[in-house]
């Protein structure tokens, strides 16, 4: 599983992966934390569907702790959740995408969507005047997004060996994968 935890305001997205759904709400404190510490960002309202893993006791009890308003959509009505439910999609598409161009196993899903997640993060958006998250994030501080090191997931690169055999080879090949 995947939580999606989107910040309108900038566009920013985090899609931590989580092998159960209990797990969402340890990733939202973290995220929270997070917002808080490294970015001076308070959160002040949380919309989402009203999914089991976000109505349980200790996710109420955070957000009224924290002053967190929660708003839920109307059952059954997945675009009152807009742009987080369009960023999932354009990501689960893209990590699909990225698994199928590349030819390697779907076990590796996780890596593809945490590329994927990068990569929708350090994109032009329209809904944000043609910024970036990243821009946006960052306060524009260091201005657009350099992502020239940026190799294509999956593609074949060469690995080091550290190898003592002095006439053995010095590489094998491997994909890059993150």
């Amino acid at each position: 599983y995947a939580v999606t935890l989107l910040d309108e305001a900038t566009g920013w997205l985090e899609e931590p992966l989580i092998k159960t759904k209990d797990q969402s709400f340890a990733k939202f404190v973290a995220w929270h934390s997070e917002c808080y510490t490294q970015h001076g960002v308070r959160i002040k309202r949380v919309h989402s569907d009203r999914g089991g893993e976000f109505l349980g006791a200790d996710f109420t009890t955070f957000l009224g702790a924290n002053g967190i308003r929660r708003t839920l959509t109307v059952h059954d009505t997945p675009e009152q959740n807009g742009y987080a439910e369009r960023a999932h999609r354009t990501i689960f598409n893209t990590a699909r995408t990225l698994l199928i161009a590349s030819g390697l196993p779907p076990f590796l899903w996780g890596e593809a969507h945490r590329h994927a997640v990068f990569v929708y993060n350090h994109s032009p958006r329209k809904f944000l005047d043609y910024r970036s998250p990243y821009e946006l994030r960052t306060k524009g501080g260091y201005g657009p997004p350099f992502i020239g090191y940026l190799r294509a997931w999956g593609s074949r690169v060469l690995v080091k060996n550290d190898s003592t055999d002095k006439l053995g080879p010095r590489a094998s090949e491997g994909r890059y994968v993150g």
